[in-house]
């Protein structure tokens, strides 16, 4: 005979039960993330150390985050792309994180990159290899190493005969350390550099040779703070050792108060679109109360603008000017003419001394990476009138690398001038 089966509850109750599971399953199982009400406005990936910095992953991971937007926010789906950047990017650490957007019931997801170990510090214009057909090869980087969370060790090696009117050759190291959530960055750098002068720069000295130098050592402490997302603030002291080559060796010192504040700012104006402006202030100023044989105060201004358009489009705009009052060692006079500046010139035909008042402005194209592109600025010295130079280019950029052929416009013979590496 078969056993009474014992029931804990009266049967009527387990038919509604069935009933309303029924029902469930036929209408959907409803979302218990609360965030699922709202809709995803943006997605970015940023490096977690360096706030400023945008990563671009794969095509793939982009197109599976291209379909979340405009969606409620799906916790499983959004896991899945963590997964995926997780085989992308296996040295990394992925979190990603929700902030508000700007229209109501929005948000922004924000996926997180934090290196583990060594990571090339990507911020420094110095990362880079490129070759410019007058001003010769610029090659080097800083290599930051990770010590605990807040930490790191930073070493490098560069030569450089691009963003300075001599050609520098020497090492750099220093250590950092992060405070407040990284909002607040304690550093101290030296710097050892040889220095190697163009013949046009020997002739415009003089035989005396006069504000020449063998080599300078740099010692920089600073605390830089992000004081909003899009805007960061930095201040130290910039301690120069100089030797001088003429009229007999000796050393010199230059210690400047140094001061810098940037801001950058980005938005989408819709499918494909996105507009990124930056803008900076840099101050020096040495002074005789630092301890400095060289006493004068230096301006540096620039502002940027990269509008991102479809068909793999953009449009930049760029504009940079400085002055320089009092006596200054040369590495701190303005320079055009390189991979940056009027691009089509030859520093050392401009300014072989470089100039204390600067202006300079440009227009980039870029369609599919093939790159267009207009120059136009001056750099002369206080008293002298400003000449006003134009080049013009025409290039391809593909992932960092670029090869491009840029032309001085001006009557008579025109050199063309080749721009080859990477980061420029």
């Amino acid at each position: 005979m078969p056993r009474n089966i014992y029931m804990p509850w009266p049967p009527r109750v387990v038919l509604m039960a069935c009933l309303i599971l029924a029902t469930g399953l036929a209408q959907g199982v409803p979302d218990l993330n609360v965030n699922s009400k709202y809709i995803v406005e943006t997605v970015e990936f940023r490096y977690a150390r360096k706030p400023n910095a945008i990563a671009k992953p794969g095509v793939d991971i982009q197109q599976l985050v291209d379909r979340e937007v405009g969606r409620n926010f799906a916790q499983d789906r959004f896991e899945g792309i963590v997964r995926r950047l997780k085989s992308e990017y296996r040295s990394y650490r992925v979190i990603h994180r929700m902030e508000k957007g700007s229209k109501p019931d929005h948000v922004k997801v924000i996926f997180e990159l934090e290196r583990r170990g060594i990571e090339l510090n990507g911020e420094s214009n110095d990362f880079k290899f490129i070759y410019h057909s007058k001003n010769n090869f610029s090659f080097g980087g800083t290599a930051d190493f990770n010590i605990g969370k807040q930490g790191g060790l930073l070493i490098g090696a560069l030569t450089d005969s691009d963003l300075t009117i001599e050609r520098t050759s020497g090492i750099r190291g220093g250590y950092r350390y992060d405070v407040l959530g990284r909002h607040v960055r304690l550093a101290i750098v030296g710097e050892s550099f040889r220095a190697q002068w163009n013949a046009s720069t020997l002739a415009a000295a003089g035989p005396e040779q006069e504000g020449l130098y063998r080599r300078r050592q740099t010692l920089e402490p600073s605390v830089t703070i992000q004081v909003l997302p899009s805007l960061r603030l930095k201040a130290g002291f910039n301690l120069q050792r100089i030797e001088t080559q003429f009229p007999v060796a000796r050393f010199e010192s230059s210690h400047a108060l140094i001061s810098s504040l940037r801001y950058e700012q980005g938005w989408d104006l819709g499918t494909n679109t996105r507009n990124l402006v930056g803008a900076g202030y840099d101050l020096r100023a040495a002074a005789r109360t630092l301890g400095s044989e060289f006493v004068y105060t230096r301006h540096a201004f620039d502002v940027n603008q990269s509008l991102t358009l479809p068909h793999q489009q953009a449009l930049l705009l760029s504009f940079n000017a400085g002055t320089l009052n009092g006596r200054a060692p040369l590495y701190d006079r303005f320079v055009l003419g390189n991979t940056q500046t009027l691009r089509g010139w030859s520093r050392f035909d401009l300014a072989p001394l470089g100039g204390d008042r600067m202006a300079h402005g440009s227009v980039e194209y870029r369609v599919r990476g093939v790159r267009l592109l207009y120059d136009r600025g001056a750099v002369w010295d206080e008293g002298q009138k400003a000449k006003a130079r134009q080049s013009a280019g025409v290039g391809y950029i593909k992932e960092g690398l670029t090869c491009m052929v840029a032309f001085p416009l001006r009557e008579g013979h025109i050199t063309p001038i080749v721009l080859l590496g990477y980061t420029f």
